[in-house]
């Protein structure tokens, strides 16, 4: 079974960001999250969502 819910630090590592701009995408709505108590993990189907989403066709 693979891992369905990424921290912040596995969400940036897995798109290439930075931590801070995982946070900026999160706060202006543009990356869905879910909120654990004291924490937020984003699922790994919403980062795909959003690299197809902001894909540039060349």
């Amino acid at each position: 079974m693979s891992k369905r819910l990424f921290t912040d630090r596995e969400a940036a590592e897995y798109l290439g960001f930075s931590r801070a701009k995982i946070w900026l995408l999160m706060k202006e709505g543009k990356l869905a999250s879910i909120k654990l108590g004291n924490s937020r993990r984003i699922e790994v189907s919403e980062l795909d969502r959003f690299v197809n989403e902001n894909a540039i066709a060349n």
